[in-house]
């Protein structure tokens, strides 16, 4: 079978930027090659010819981030583009602040695998963008938000909703005597939810709430680089009409989902999560009180991002968690009975899991190998129902262990390319073995394909006497 390239749409949608693909995976079918291509296609990053040589001005609330490795910083704004701004004041990743400033749309930066504009900074601001309730002292109108902060609100029009109406607010803060200020730019009934986000036939931007609602989004949120196979929390002000619900003033962020071990952390249990690279770095998350050390869970919430003003910002601490019991597993997908066949292994016997959510057929097509994990929603014996799952490409390949060039070991596979698998289960270097998982492009390897929460078996050595 002739070489597949697997590519992930994403979104561009300012100033010449057009909805692009970005290519992250190339898989050989034959030869089962696998490396990391995650620069976005120069096409995505050519202006539109009536907009060159224009300088262009910017206000924009967003996040500032950084790469996995931890070698790269970036400005995601809410309007969808990545920056490289000249200052961040005193803000630090994960933080939201408000940038103001100009940039050059024939000025392109990049940093590794990431690309953006090169924002000159005239101004920057402490921001909120959330939810609370809105109260009323002395006649002045209050946030509170869910996390117990107080803000005056400056601007806005509350006339029109009740105290105690849960609201979305947006803006810049200034800090004063009484209480830290919101400057309103956008105010309104309050829309939350995880889910994902699609572009409909249209061009626009739809939100797939896990609740079943689906809504329009004005504008993407913090997400630039982000693929349609991902998870997402998205905030706003719901306005429904006969046409639907539209959100406005949109922030979203790639949620966290991943299957993983309830270990002991302090006092109480933390989470560790098998799917992604965090080197057994553990989580703080309140869903978990309950949980008996050692289960294999699946958690979903909002990431250690994000961080308005005054909030809290814990390491690594998983906000608005949920957890349950969970299934992984390597097998075959069946987008019409929206099922996976998961042949025996030495781990697991053979199981047919049904799935909610099949992923993005230019990535998972019919009939591919496909990792899946997920909180599960029934079991039988041979048979696992799961919901708000997730879906990557799969890999099921023999290797060897072997010193890896960037992260290490890696498995060099018997028919070309490598990966960095997630465990190697303390076999040592030269082992000749079978991996099963699936493929993360999110590794600190400037090089490297992730085998997230992989199994690994010692099999025969084909070159070996």
């Amino acid at each position: 079978m002739s070489e597949r390239l697997l590519r992930v749409p994403i979104i561009r949608t300012h100033y010449g930027f057009t909805r692009e693909e970005r290519v992250i995976k190339e898989v050989s079918m034959s030869s089962l090659h696998v490396r990391t291509r995650l620069m976005l296609l120069a096409a995505a990053l050519v202006p539109a010819a009536s907009a060159l040589a224009q300088t262009v001005s910017v206000s924009t609330q967003g996040v500032l981030v950084t790469d996995v490795a931890g070698l790269c910083t970036s400005f995601l704004g809410d309007d969808g583009n990545i920056y490289f701004p000249s200052s961040t004041g005193a803000f630090t990743a994960g933080d939201r602040f408000h940038l103001a400033g100009t940039y050059n749309l024939n000025q392109i930066g990049t940093c590794l695998d990431t690309a953006g504009f090169v924002l000159n900074v005239t101004s920057i601001s402490n921001a909120f963008a959330g939810t609370g309730t809105l109260t009323i002292v002395n006649e002045r109108p209050r946030l509170i938000t869910d996390d117990g902060r107080t803000f005056l609100l400056s601007g806005a029009t509350s006339e029109r909703f009740a105290p105690g109406t849960r609201l979305y607010v947006q803006g810049t803060v200034s800090v004063t005597r009484v209480a830290p200020t919101i400057n309103v730019s956008a105010m309104g009934a309050a829309f939350t939810g995880f889910g994902r986000i699609k572009q409909a036939p249209t061009g626009s931007l739809q939100f797939i709430a896990e609740s079943g609602e689906t809504v329009t989004l004005d504008r993407p949120g913090s997400i630039a680089g982000s693929n349609t196979n991902d998870y997402f929390y998205v905030e706003g002000v719901r306005r429904t009409a006969r046409t639907g619900t539209t959100v406005t003033s949109v922030t979203a962020r790639p949620a966290f989902a991943a299957v993983g071990k309830v270990v002991a952390q302090g006092t109480g249990v933390g989470f560790v999560p098998d799917s992604l690279f965090t080197f057994d770095q553990s989580y703080s998350v309140a869903a978990l009180a309950d949980a008996p050390i050692g289960a294999t869970v699946y958690v979903r919430g909002r990431r250690s991002d994000d961080y308005d003003f005054g909030e809290a910002k814990p390491q690594r601490d998983i906000r608005l968690s949920r957890a349950d019991f969970a299934f992984s597993g390597v097998g075959t997908l069946d987008i019409a009975t929206k099922a996976v066949s998961i042949p025996a292994t030495v781990f697991a016997p053979a199981t047919v899991a049904s799935i909610q959510f099949t992923g993005d057929p230019q990535l998972t097509p019919d009939g591919s190998l496909v990792y899946v994990a997920g909180p599960i929603a029934s079991q039988s014996p041979g048979a696992v129902s799961l919901y708000h799952n997730e879906i990557r490409v799969g890999l099921d390949q023999e290797g060897y262990i072997r010193f890896g060039f960037g992260c290490t070991p890696i498995i060099v596979l018997n028919n070309g390319g490598y990966v960095f698998p997630r465990t190697i289960a303390g076999l040592p270097l030269n082992e000749h073995v079978r991996v099963r998982g699936g493929l993360n492009p999110e590794v600190p390897c400037l090089d490297g394909l992730g085998l997230a929460d992989n199994t690994i078996e010692v099999t025969p050595c084909p070159d070996c006497e």
